[in-house]
């Protein structure tokens, strides 16, 4: 079986894709996971899987791997059919229409890796696309929210994963570590960095010895972005946040550290010293969260946002707290700083968790028996049990979904196209 991944990787021809086992070298999580999944592909399945990378920059990517340049991904469509590819995979969704309508006219057996959340014109088109074979969510609850829409029967999931490998850090005892919140993602508007700055001061107070700790930027996705006076976000976003930051002299205070964009070795050391890791406190957009289970992995708890692919990233009050409001997000990450106990309870479970669940090895094993039923035209059956039925209007959903199994009703749109419609209404008015 010959399968091709797409990775789009021309704004960061500075890094060093070579090797996968060193961690991630500083690119965005959804480039991680196409780099890593495709390397440990060939590692593991080498004999029964050939292995391509289709990419702008080939000029460090791991050797094992079978790479071709392409300036674009209608480039790497096009070399995909002309190499055979029982399957090419790219990173979706998308709402380019070309891609879909090119997939088609070379006949090129296609699956988009949807990272992000799918829109009303992304499902469109790729319902529409004959050879777009399938939809591949990174967490159920991404899979769940397509549940009425005709998709769903097109789609599946598979969660992201990490080699724990790399994972390897001293075991600090929660009461001798100094009390340090260490926040991890890009700094832009997107991951609601915003709303931990909103209540620092306030942990500062209550906890004066709290420090806090800041691993990204605002250039994490790309290299050659703009950057504000004190080199952390894009300017107009660095001073809505900065001030909780400064001292009386407008610089950033001694305990509060901008670390930027680091290192695998040095992400691990700063991560695992640290007693409460918080991810993006709005929850806006996250299908899964790489850096929720990188906390965990060290026996670091998170605080998050009770929302979307972070309820199944974070076992709330059992490896973490997924929080309601700004109020619950400066409550909770003060409570796993004082109670030792309960943070050592949660650094414990959110250990065992994540490595039993998200392990590279055992994602990788779900990835090569999708490409095989894929390749051999095995039909697997929709995945209708859920839970959590109250986010993100699931209940709706499903509600939704069985009205239209009745003939009349077929036609009823999903709640993302009706979600689209009523924006579409209110931004006319």
């Amino acid at each position: 079986m010959k399968v091709g991944f797409y990775l789009e990787n021309k704004n960061t021809r500075n890094i060093d894709y070579s090797n996968p086992e060193n961690g991630n070298p500083g690119i965005g999580g959804s480039e991680y996971m196409i780099w890593t999944i495709s390397y440990y592909l060939k590692k593991i399945y080498g004999k029964k899987l050939e292995v391509y990378i289709l990419a702008n920059n080939i000029d460090t990517l791991p050797s094992i791997l079978k790479n071709i340049e392409c300036e674009n991904i209608e480039c790497a469509i096009n070399k995909s059919k002309k190499i055979n590819l029982d399957l090419f995979i790219f990173k979706g969704p998308t709402e380019n229409e070309k891609i879909f309508r090119l997939i088609d006219e070379v006949k090129q057996p296609s699956a988009m890796w949807s990272h992000n959340f799918e829109t009303k014109k992304s499902l469109k088109y790729a319902m529409e696309c004959e050879y777009l074979v399938k939809n591949i969510c990174v967490s159920k609850e991404q899979y769940d929210r397509l549940r009425d829409h005709d998709i769903f029967h097109k789609s599946t999931y598979i969660y992201n994963a990490l080699d724990f490998k790399l994972y390897k850090y001293e075991n600090i005892d929660v009461a001798e570590k100094d009390n340090i919140v260490s926040y991890m993602g890009a700094i832009t508007p997107a991951k609601g960095f915003h709303k931990l700055a909103e209540v620092w001061s306030s942990i500062e107070q209550k906890v004066p010895d709290s420090k806090l700790y800041i691993i990204g930027g605002g250039n994490l996705y790309n290299k050659n972005a703009k950057l504000g006076k004190y080199k952390i976000a894009d300017s107009r976003y660095e001073d809505k946040f900065i001030n909780p930051f400064l001292d009386e002299n407008g610089n950033i205070k001694d305990n509060i550290k901008f670390l930027g964009v680091l290192s695998q070795a040095e992400k691990l050391d700063v991560i695992a010293k640290s007693k409460v890791g918080v991810v993006n406190p709005t929850g806006k957009g996250e299908t899964f969260c790489i850096s929720a289970i990188e906390f965990q992995s060290v026996r670091v708890p998170v605080v998050t946002k009770n929302k979307f692919g972070l309820i199944n990233t974070v076992k709330n009050k059992k490896t973490g707290i997924l929080i309601k409001s700004k109020k619950d997000l400066e409550k909770e990450i003060i409570n796993l700083l004082l109670d030792n106990e309960l943070n050592n309870y949660m650094g414990n479970n959110a250990e065992n968790f994540v490595r039993d669940e998200f392990d590279i090895y055992k994602i990788c094993c779900e990835w090569f028996i999708l490409i095989k039923n894929i390749v051999e035209n095995k039909e697997v059956a929709p995945e209708f049990k859920t839970s959590n039925y109250y986010n993100d209007m699931k209940f709706i959903r499903e509600i939704n979904r069985r009205v239209k199994k009745i003939k009349i009703f077929n036609s009823f749109p999903s709640l993302i196209e009706y979600n689209y419609y009523l924006k579409r209404l209110i931004g006319k008015r």
